[in-house]
């Protein structure tokens, strides 16, 4: 069951209203629930993340290329993928985000176990890769973890996924879809929140006071106060996105940088330690072939 996001009618009608919308969301900057940004008209920052975290590596064109298709297939309107809270950290669902990240890793190394002579499993192993580093950028950008970071006078690291403990106090943000013309960029606040609060009478989201107010501060102190307080919240109140929204545009007081600035920052880093992950499983698997298979994934064709 897919919480928050819904459901996409698969009739010819409903994909010709889906795609003229998110003609008109991406013409008028109007924020999607893609992190990020995937789209060419969103600046692709996904894929922007994505060339700067794996530049130490050298990875080719091409390989980056059939990486990022797999990255940028999670934001396609028309799959399941793009339908499903865990693939964009969403709805709250943390440890479902990194149980797909682990899958879809694991994936890539079993198909690299035929990179070296299999072109085809070279690409579906990097397509898989890329798929988990969009869930990745998505937490990022999803989640009060920078805030949290923050709050607690913390280095601006990557979480640590391989631990079981998620502070209580960390949590994503919950997106609402219900049509191509029902979700959340072309309804208010108070009616995201009831429409939500429809499908999950347990949650407790902000109040339409507390919204207003926070909208009228640009304070950083109210900002994480706001984002980290008990209770739910909406993707229009938390989300990095970029340095148009509301969270992401909040100054730190870090050499000028915003709150998006930082989320970037450390989704950079985290696709350097993923592909570092991604590397040491090669290795412990396939001993002394993984030197020609991380090869032959750098030099994709």
């Amino acid at each position: 069951m897919n919480i928050g996001w819904g459901k996409f009618g698969q009739s010819k009608l409903d994909q010709t209203i889906l795609a003229f919308s998110l003609f008109v969301l991406i013409a008028i900057g109007v924020p999607s629930a893609s992190a990020f940004m995937t789209f060419p008209a969103g600046n692709n920052i996904h894929r922007a993340i994505l060339e700067e975290g794996l530049k130490p590596f050298k990875l080719s064109k091409a390989s980056l290329g059939f990486m990022a298709k797999g990255m940028d297939s999670q934001d396609n309107p028309f799959s399941n993928k793009w339908k499903i809270p865990e693939h964009h950290a969403c709805d709250n669902k943390i440890k479902g985000a990194f149980l797909y990240i682990d899958a879809r890793t694991s994936k890539a190394v079993e198909l690299a176990g035929r990179a070296d002579s299999d072109s085809d499993a070279c690409r579906q192993a990097l397509y898989a890769l890329g798929e988990a580093m969009h869930t990745i950028h998505d937490f990022y950008s999803h989640a009060n973890y920078v805030e949290w970071l923050l709050s607690q006078d913390k280095s601006m690291e990557p979480i640590d996924r391989s631990g079981s403990d998620i502070p209580e106090s960390i949590r994503t943000c919950y997106y609402f879809y219900e049509s191509s013309l029902k979700q959340e960029p072309f309804l208010s606040h108070k009616e995201n929140v009831r429409r939500l609060l429809a499908q999950h009478p347990e949650l407790t989201f902000r109040s339409e006071a507390e919204y207003v107010a926070r909208k009228q501060s640009e304070d950083r102190q109210s900002a994480l106060d706001y984002a980290l307080k008990p209770g739910s919240l909406l993707h229009m109140e938390l989300n990095k996105d970029s340095v148009k929204q509301l969270e992401g545009q909040v100054m730190v007081g870090r050499d000028g940088k915003t709150l998006f600035d930082l989320a970037r920052e450390i989704a950079v880093k985290d696709t350097t330690k993923q592909w570092q992950i991604f590397e040491e499983k090669i290795k412990a698997k396939y001993g002394e072939r993984a030197s020609a298979i991380i090869a032959a994934l750098e030099n994709a064709s």
